[in-house]
């Protein structure tokens, strides 16, 4: 189905031109948009609204039974995320965030099961990018980021591919010119007591494991 899509150029290193008025309550309405993250061009809705979430699994044509990750800019954000937040989250949360490391925790059970696939975790991130942290200062709420690919291909960094792919598809595509590179972001399980590795990314296992022992 073709979308009415709403195209908004910015440039991330001047502020004056983030142009955001009426993003933040489409997305509290259940828009999906397309825009630049610290790591790259990501899908975004509210993790709230199960049908916005829904529709982003059917954008990439990805499998409903992978969850996916969620963007926060205020701490305040976790009590509406996360059921039980373990006291290794604040010491590393302190020390790495704003950053590259998403921590996975138990989520909270008010969560759409379209976000967490009914593992019962969810995976959250405080981005370093201005602009994206702005972005959810305005929404007022977190953000879904999948990367902005089809499923199973590699993540898209120049922004004609991008608009060829999903700007008949999104609500709100915001264009920030082409990425330089994608930078994974190193991926920790927090449930329990227990530390767990998923992936690792920009910030080495060895610096989560020195900070832990502080």
């Amino acid at each position: 189905m073709t979308r009415e899509c709403q195209l908004i150029k910015v440039d991330l290193g001047d502020s004056s031109t983030w142009q955001l008025e009426g993003v933040s309550d489409a997305i509290q309405g259940g828009a999906v948009i397309l825009y630049p993250t610290d790591t790259l061009y990501g899908l975004g809705c509210s993790p709230f609204v199960a049908d916005a979430v829904a529709r982003i699994h059917r954008i990439k044509m990805r499998n409903e039974h992978k969850p996916m990750l969620v963007l926060m800019d205020d701490m305040q954000a976790m009590a509406d995320l996360a059921e039980e937040i373990p006291r290794s989250f604040y010491a590393l949360a302190r020390r790495f965030w704003p950053g590259p490391v998403t921590f996975i925790l138990k989520a909270a059970p008010t969560l759409p099961h379209v976000l967490t696939a009914g593992l019962g975790t969810v995976g959250v991130r405080m981005p370093e990018q201005p602009f994206t942290r702005e972005l959810l200062r305005r929404c007022r709420l977190p953000l879904v980021s999948t990367s902005a690919n089809l499923s199973g291909t590699n993540p898209l960094l120049e922004i004609k591919l991008l608009l060829d792919l999903f700007q008949r598809q999104v609500d709100y595509f915001i264009d920030a010119g082409n990425l330089a590179s994608a930078v994974s972001s190193t991926v920790i399980r927090l449930v329990g007591d227990e530390v767990t590795l998923i992936r690792e990314g920009r910030i080495p296992f060895s610096d989560i494991q020195a900070a832990l022992k502080g």
